[in-house]
């Protein structure tokens, strides 16, 4: 949507001035404890703290997910630093059990440190700086050394930060103008609801979507000819055309490999929601991936007892297939998947295997329980608690 003048629409922020207050930049992440490390120190001077000077007065806006407009603000500290934020709508609210899933990460990257297996490896969770202003908006930090995009892709706003979503809607809109990752995802789920369940049909369709000939068909209606619709090639290009080095583009499939490893395996083994190519961000500069909208997966179940029917929660162990690479990642990945991601997978399963998991996981869960519980006060949490560390242990001891 290109470039916005910032006073017509926040005169406010276009105007401020570090004479009016004192703020500091909000750009530290978490720490160990799961607590926001301050940017400046109290022995530093007052004329190199990293507190707001002004803001610039060009912001970006573009189009994320075909739907919901971001928005792309740039301020200037006192030491001269430029720092560059995301503002984008969090759908459903702001949710405290998404943030109690990035402090476990950063205390898993205490532990990956101290590990052989992960450390030689260099395997460690991309825990971005967040933070929420409101019930349903949070700020983004994005990285500065951003690489040169082509001009009229969409994402050229969003800077460093790039989400897989964005990726296969840019990528088909060179093959085939008229087509979205979404009427692809509505064809499928409208064959799918068409047939009758069979083993048969499903594996039929399957075979559609991810077709071994190199290309994932779509039969059109109006023609008996098939027509190729998502390439496996498609990601390569991108990442081709982004990484055009060889030490760059050998770089960026290692740390993919190793960060598909880390997160499908910790979606695994911690019971998390499944990540969609709607929320997979990758930082272009760095290769590394986080996803933001990570949930403990849990269902409300009734128990019939001699007292009468008992209401309790738990973590729902029943997802078919808990993660998987697609067609157009493992195209990419390549020969990494035998070497870089097998390897991770095992350095990261064996360090999982540490006493301190346990003291970790039982505050965090009943805080994430407590919270599924609010709407029924009555409900008992301390047995069901206790159950899910009991299964997320026996889950990592089988890795």
């Amino acid at each position: 949507m290109g470039s916005r003048r910032l006073i017509d629409h926040a005169k406010y922020l276009a105007k401020f001035k570090s004479s009016l207050a004192l703020i500091d930049v909000f750009s530290a992440g978490l720490d160990a404890g799961g607590y926001r490390a301050s940017t400046t120190t109290t022995t530093s001077s007052s004329n190199c703290n990293a507190q707001i000077a002004s803001f610039l007065p060009i912001f970006d806006q573009f189009i994320h997910n075909e739907s919901t407009i971001c928005r792309v603000i740039k301020l200037r500290s006192l030491n001269g630093k430029i720092y560059t934020f995301q503002l984008e709508n969090v759908c459903g609210g702001y949710d405290s059990t998404k943030i109690h899933i990035l402090q476990l990460f950063c205390l898993l990257n205490v532990e990956f440190s101290k590990s052989r297996h992960t450390a030689q490896r260099f395997i460690q969770f991309c825990v971005p700086q967040i933070i929420h202003i409101g019930s349903s908006t949070r700020l983004l930090e994005c990285p500065q050394n951003s690489i040169t995009k082509t001009t009229n892709s969409s994402l050229s706003s969003s800077d460093n930060f790039v989400i897989f979503g964005d990726i296969l809607n840019e990528m088909l809109q060179e093959e085939k103008p008229l087509l979205t990752s979404s009427s692809i995802v509505e064809y499928y789920y409208g064959r799918l609801a068409e047939q009758r369940y069979s083993h048969k049909n499903l594996h039929e369709l399957f075979n559609n979507i991810s077709n071994g000939g190199g290309a994932d068909l779509l039969m059109d209606s109006s023609s008996n000819n098939n027509l190729i619709i998502v390439k496996r090639d498609l990601l390569s290009k991108w990442m081709y055309s982004r990484y055009t080095e060889a030490e760059s583009l050998w770089n960026a499939r290692k740390k993919l490999s190793i960060h598909f490893a880390l997160l499908g395996l910790c979606e695994y083994a911690f019971f998390l929601s499944s990540m969609s190519p709607d929320g997979l961000i990758l930082n272009v500069s760095t290769a590394q991936l986080f996803f933001l909208d990570y949930k403990f997966d849990l269902t409300k179940k009734v128990c019939d007892t001699l007292a009468g029917k008992v209401r309790f929660i738990e973590l729902d162990a029943n997802r078919p297939v808990p993660f998987r690479l697609t067609c157009n990642i493992s195209h990419f990945l390549d020969a990494s998947i035998e070497g870089h991601l097998a390897g991770a997978l095992i350095a990261i399963a064996r360090s999982f295997n540490t006493k301190t998991l346990e003291i970790w996981l039982r505050p965090i869960l009943w805080d994430v329980f407590s919270k599924a519980a609010e709407e029924d006060p009555k409900m008992n949490i301390v047995n069901p608690v206790k159950r899910a560390v009991d299964t997320v242990l026996t889950r990592i001891k089988g890795l």
